[in-house]
Order: structure tokens, then C-alpha cells, then sequence
């Protein structure tokens, strides 16, 4: 799978940025605030339909810096993708007071969820920290994009869930005015029952086939001994989750919110079977999620039979030069296909590349 060209609109910092990039890898540089990353989130939006920086849809309209530029009204991003000898359009609007809109070969979905998975991405952020750092929310999300890149019913069951649950804790919060109906909250609970799982099975599966994977690419990485671990804490058990499910009502009651289930669920960071965020160095833990990425880059291509676009945003001042030569080598070997980078500085990219062999093409903002 290869991105072809991008073309921004009013997306952001950018007034209108056109790009034609080419199979390989491919370097956008400039100063700090010039808006690479900007770039890189845009493409991330013709994958997933969103920014991975978490912004909303109506604040990436471009900040304006006149009164006339204020009266835009929607961005625009449009993506041409090659895929197995078949070329096709992405677009992607939203603005102000408009709900988003995308479009493959100019057709609109109707469930933005049945874009997922067809051109898939991985991301290598500063952000990803939050993985180590932050909530379980973070990690499920992780989770949750990676298995629903390549298993539409997964995602699908996904989105269900996340809507029963919404519903359930509106009930949950009418108990509390004394307004909830017991009726209801057993039917949402048989039917959440009912797609769980299907959730857990395929959690516990990805987990033990990710694993050798990931372990793989941290000892490529890292060059270190350690033995990386992941693993997957679910607050039900499958067999027992009916009982345990209405052991939790009174809880729930008094909490006004489901507190089990899968969207309460974590995925645990190990390092020699120790947490990754209290026992490993800063070294050890930018290797573990650099490794994690290229293991889903690896495990996407396997498991769908196309070969992700992989974005490398501003990593390199992150990691020591060891790391970061061991980090091209990989993202840039065989079987990587296309790659996205961005950088402050020209000259610092080009030797390292020069030192492994590979040729970019390079952008300057």
C-alpha cells in the first residue's frame, strides 16, 4: 500500500500544502511549529477518520489570523492511495458546525467504522509515552485500533458494546433519581453478556499472538537481555461474567457507571516480569515502545495482507544514537514498505540514512 500525493485545505497551520511522495521513505522537515506533525496527523485522518493528537474535528479547521480567513468554514484532506495495483481517493471534510464526512472514490460512508482496516497506519509518536504513562483508557485504545485494523466484527461488537454501555450508565444515573426501570437494565445486561465473549476470546487470542512478535523486534531494537511481557487483565471471567456482572449492581448503583467489563479493561507493560512504568529506565522504556510499534506494523501486514503506511513523528531526538540508527534500520528494511518522517533537521536524517543505504525523499515546510 503506498499514499500517492496529499492534498491539505484550511487543515490546521496549513492554508493549502500539496504532496507527491514516493514508495519508499520520505522526510518532512522544518522548524518547530511549522506544522510536520500537522501532516503526519492528516494522513493518520485518511486511515482512521480522526487525529491521533486527539484534537476535534471543528478545532483542526485552520486557526485563522485575519477576519477573512475566519470565514472558512471546513478542511479538507485528500489522499490517493495505491493498493495492489488499484488506485484509490480519500477525502475527508469537517468544520464548523458540520458533522464529518468521509469519502473513498467519492462515495460517502454511511458508518464511518467500515473505513477502518482498509488502509491501514501505524504511528511512532511522542505521545506513545502515554501508553507507559497514563490510564488504562490509553492502552485499550492501543488495543482496541490494533485488532480492529484486521477484524471488522471485532470492531464492530466493539462499537455495540460502547453504545450499551452508554445507555447502561444513563439508566444507572436515572436509579439514582429513583427513575430507572430494573426491566431495562436486564435486558442491556443480557444483551452486553451476549457480546462478551466474543471481546474477551479475541483480546486473550491477539495477546498470544502478538507477543513473539513484539518480542522479536525489542531484542532487534534494543540489543538488551531483557525479556518484554504483555498482558491482558480483564475485570471478567468468562465463564463466571453473568454472576460477576450482577454481583456489581449495587456497586454500579452507587457509582452510577459499569465498572467491569471490557471498556474497564488493561493491558499490563512488562519488563522481566516487572511493570514497565515503576522498573525500567527511560532508555528501556522508548525501546519497549518502539518495538511495539514495529511489532504492529509487522503483525497488521500479516494479518490483512497489506503492508501499513508507517509514520515516524519527530522520534529521533527521543532515543540515543544507537537506537535511532537500530530504528531506521528496522522501519526502512524489507517488508516496510512506505515511510513518513519528520524531523527538525535535514542534515542530522541524512547521515544517518546515508549510513545504512537508504535513499528519501525530502520535504522542507
Amino acid at each position: 500500500m503506498v499514499l500517492q500525493s496529499l492534498h491539505l485545505f484550511q487543515f490546521r497551520n496549513h492554508a493549502e500544502l500539496n504532496f507527491r511522495f514516493q514508495d519508499g521513505v520520505n522526510v518532512i522537515t522544518g522548524p518547530n511549529g511549522a506544522g510536520k506533525t500537522n501532516v503526519l496527523d492528516a494522513v493518520y485522518y485518511l486511515g482512521f477518520t480522526k487525529s491521533f493528537l486527539n484534537f476535534p474535528d471543528g478545532s483542526s479547521l485552520r486557526w485563522s489570523k485575519s477576519e477573512e480567513e475566519s470565514k472558512v468554514s471546513a478542511f479538507l484532506i485528500e489522499g490517493r492511495f495505491q493498493v495492489q495495483g488499484q488506485e484509490s481517493l480519500v477525502q475527508v471534510s469537517a468544520g464548523r458546525g458540520q458533522k464529518k464526512v468521509v469519502r473513498y472514490n467519492k462515495k460517502p460512508y454511511e458508518r464511518l467504522s467500515d473505513h477502518i482496516g482498509r488502509f491501514p497506519m501505524v504511528v511512532i509518536a511522542p505521545q506513545d509515552a502515554t501508553l507507559v504513562l497514563g490510564g488504562s483508557e490509553d492502552r485499550r485504545k492501543f488495543l482496541d485500533a490494533l485488532i480492529g485494523q484486521y477484524d471488522a466484527v471485532y470492531l464492530q461488537a466493539l462499537v455495540q458494546w460502547n453504545r450499551l454501555i452508554s445507555q447502561r450508565n444513563a439508566l444507572l444515573k436515572q436509579f439514582a433519581d429513583r427513575q430507572g426501570s430494573l426491566e431495562t437494565l436486564d435486558v442491556l445486561d443480557d444483551q452486553l453478556m451476549l457480546l462478551l465473549p466474543g471481546l474477551l476470546q479475541k483480546r486473550v487470542e491477539f495477546i498470544a499472538q502478538f507477543l513473539p512478535v513484539f518480542e522479536d523486534f525489542y531484542a532487534r531494537l534494543s540489543g538488551e537481555a531483557e525479556q518484554p511481557g504483555l498482558e491482558y487483565k480483564a475485570g471478567l471471567d468468562i465463564e463466571q461474567a453473568s454472576i460477576q456482572f450482577r454481583e456489581a449492581r449495587q456497586k454500579d448503583f452507587l457509582l452510577q457507571y459499569t465498572s467491569l467489563g471490557p471498556h474497564r479493561d488493561d493491558l499490563l507493560f512488562l519488563l522481566d516480569d516487572h511493570p514497565l512504568k515503576r522498573f525500567a529506565s527511560q532508555g528501556q522504556q522508548k525501546s519497549y515502545l518502539a518495538a511495539l510499534k514495529l511489532a504492529e506494523h509487522q503483525f497488521l501486514k500479516e494479518k490483512n495482507g497489506r503492508t501499513p503506511l508507517l509514520l515516524l513523528d519527530d522520534v529521533f531526538d527521543k532515543l540515543d544514537p544507537f537506537r535511532v540508527q537500530r530504528l531506521l534500520e528496522l522501519a526502512t528494511g524489507t517488508g516496510f514498505g512506505q515511510t513518513l518522517v519528520t524531523d527538525t533537521g535535514e542534515q542530522k536524517l541524512q547521515e544517518v540514512l546515508q549510513k545504512i543505504a537508504i535513499e528519501a525523499r525530502f520535504f522542507e515546510l
